[in-house]
């Protein structure tokens, strides 16, 4: 269907499907806003030289978005985008 050599070895089908399997596939609002909240506070904490762990990212999250979403929820988010994400 696409082509495989390196001229279009950038196109962005692969990451949209590898994202949308990061999500579950679930574009809700709700889902988008939690997944891209944990993502942001991984990388700010990570850009300020701070730890990126769960707590700490539980934190941050939660005092940007109070408690809208669980602790479960953002720990769920957490485990699947921090392998992909973090910078080591």
């Amino acid at each position: 269907m696409f082509p495989t050599d390196d001229a279009h070895s950038h196109h962005p089908c692969p990451h949209i499907r590898k994202f949308s399997s990061l999500i579950n596939r679930d574009f809700s609002f709700d889902n988008l806003e939690l997944f891209g909240t944990v993502l942001y506070c991984i990388r700010a904490l990570q850009e300020n030289d701070m730890e990126s762990n769960l707590k700490k990212v539980i934190q941050e999250f939660q005092a940007w978005k109070g408690t809208r979403y669980s602790d479960k929820n953002i720990e769920n988010a957490y485990g699947k985008l921090y392998p992909v994400f973090s910078v080591v």
